[in-house]
Order: C-alpha cells, then sequence, then structure tokens
C-alpha cells in the first residue's frame, strides 16, 4: 500500500512539474533545428534556466527506443541481474538470429559496456526478462518514467509500443536520477556513467544514450532521440534532442549532432 501511495504522489509531483516547468523558447536553438520536425532542450542545474526551440513540442510524448536503456540499465542493477559493465549475456543465435539483426555488431556475444554503446537491443530485451515484468513495473513507478505503461510486453514496452515519454520529462528524469532525487543507488548511477560517457572535451564529459525507430508499422516516419547530460567540472548540464524523419537515415546521425550543438551554441560545451 505504501509503495503504491508513493507511486501515485510521485506521478502527481511529475505531471505537475512537467506542466510548469519554466520553459522558455530560445531563438539560437530553433534556428538550428531549422525546418526540421522536432525539438531540443536543455537544462542549465547552476543558473536553473531552461531552454527549448519549442515549449510545446518539449512535452509532447513519444516512445523513448533505445534511449529507455538508461533506465533499463538501472532497472537490472537495481534488480541485480546486472553487476558491473563486463556482465556478460551470450547472443542466442535461434532466438535471435542474424538475418533479423539489421545492425551488424548485434549478432555477437555482449558485456554491459558494448551492448550499451552499441545499443544492442537483444541484450536489454533479456535484461528486461530477467528483472521481470513485476520487479521493472516497480522501478518505472519509483522513478517516475513517463506513462509508466509497461502493457506492450516485457520485451517490448519500450520499442514503439506501450511506453511513451516527452524530451521534458526525459531531462527531468535525468535531473532527478543525476542530483540524488531518486531511490537508485549511487554506485549503480557510477556504473551507468561509466558506460555512458560518450566524448571528453579539455574538463567536459558528455554522456548520452541514442534512441530511435519506426512510428509507423509502414515506416513512413521514424524518431529518433539522443538524451543525456554533460559534465564540466562541477557543473551539470541536462539535454534532450528529438527528430522525426520519413527516412532514418535523416536523423541517425543528426539526433546527436542536434544535442551537441545545442550544448555549443549555448555556450555549456567548449568548441571542437
Amino acid at each position: 500500500m505504501r509503495t503504491a501511495l508513493l507511486a501515485c504522489l510521485l506521478s502527481i509531483f511529475t505531471a505537475t512539474a512537467a506542466a510548469s516547468a519554466p520553459l522558455s523558447r530560445s531563438e539560437p536553438l530553433a534556428a538550428l533545428l531549422g525546418d526540421r520536425l522536432g525539438v531540443v532542450l536543455v537544462h542549465d542545474h547552476g543558473s536553473g534556466a531552461w531552454r527549448t526551440s519549442d515549449p510545446t513540442a518539449a512535452k509532447r510524448r513519444h516512445a523513448p527506443f533505445s534511449s529507455f536503456k538508461i533506465w533499463n540499465t538501472l532497472a537490472g542493477l537495481e534488480a541485480g541481474v546486472l553487476t558491473d559493465p563486463t556482465t556478460f549475456i551470450a547472443w542466442d543465435r535461434e532466438r535471435f538470429p542474424r538475418e533479423s539483426l539489421f545492425v551488424k555488431a548485434w549478432a555477437a556475444d555482449h558485456r554491459l559496456r558494448s551492448a550499451f554503446r552499441n545499443s544492442v537491443v537483444w541484450y536489454y530485451q533479456v535484461v528486461a526478462e530477467r528483472v521481470g515484468a513485476a520487479r521493472m513495473q516497480g522501478f518505472i513507478d519509483r522513478v517516475g518514467y513517463g506513462n509508466r505503461d509497461l502493457s506492450g510486453g516485457i520485451t517490448r514496452f519500450w520499442l514503439g509500443s506501450s511506453l511513451r515519454i516527452s524530451p521534458l520529462e526525459q531531462v527531468q528524469r535525468l535531473d532527478a536520477l543525476l542530483t540524488g532525487r531518486l531511490d537508485v543507488a549511487p554506485a549503480h548511477v557510477a556504473v551507468l556513467e561509466d558506460i555512458a560517457l560518450a566524448e571528453r572535451r579539455g574538463d567536459c564529459r558528455l554522456f548520452g544514450k541514442t534512441g530511435g525507430g519506426p512510428a509507423k508499422a509502414d515506416r513512413s516516419l521514424w524518431l529518433g532521440w539522443y538524451v543525456g547530460w554533460l559534465r564540466c567540472g562541477a557543473r551539470l548540464t541536462t539535454f534532450a534532442s528529438f527528430l522525426e524523419a520519413a527516412d532514418f537515415a535523416e536523423i541517425r546521425e543528426a539526433r546527436r549532432g542536434l544535442a551537441v550543438a545545442a550544448l555549443e551554441t549555448l555556450g555549456y560545451l567548449p568548441a571542437e
């Protein structure tokens, strides 16, 4: 009963915070987006400033696809299914035949570090199965992730199925995680930061995770995410970019490029 009450209160708090976040339209960020469909959002923890290319689009929910691997990783660590970046899972060739894996790197055994960096879907499907529906639901309720709807099935709910989250909520959940406001072990956050490190520039470290997939069964519309955070010394900045296009090739590199350009434009990340 207590857990259910806490989950309910967290849901109300999350919805209220999302509705009242002081988002302001940034013309430089809007210019970066140009005529592309999507949004980029940046939160500076030092000043408290929120900047986005489109406040309305920042609150619109979408399937997270592999950007959910941030949270699937934490769920696995919290449940003891994963232990550290070397956690090994063998590739099941019968269940996940090579012909069905559209990314070459997926057709191999993987450890957590390589599975995260190569966005290996089957690895995280196995992790989710081992966590189990009840523990996964409990974790998602606890951290207040999006609409918390896992009805699409334990191996599919984040892959264009039932789970939905907005760019604003993506950033808010990272804010809560990285400032210690969620009931997640600091050691598990440290493992996440280890595997999510994407780039170093001077004293800045960029962490992030891509996500993407078809929004329609006929694959006429594709979604792409890049969600993460930037640490420059003691300064923390969180961000999310989201793009839509008729062809995934149009957003494969652009989703990360948009987020990085936003951080550079706002002066948080030094240009290369």
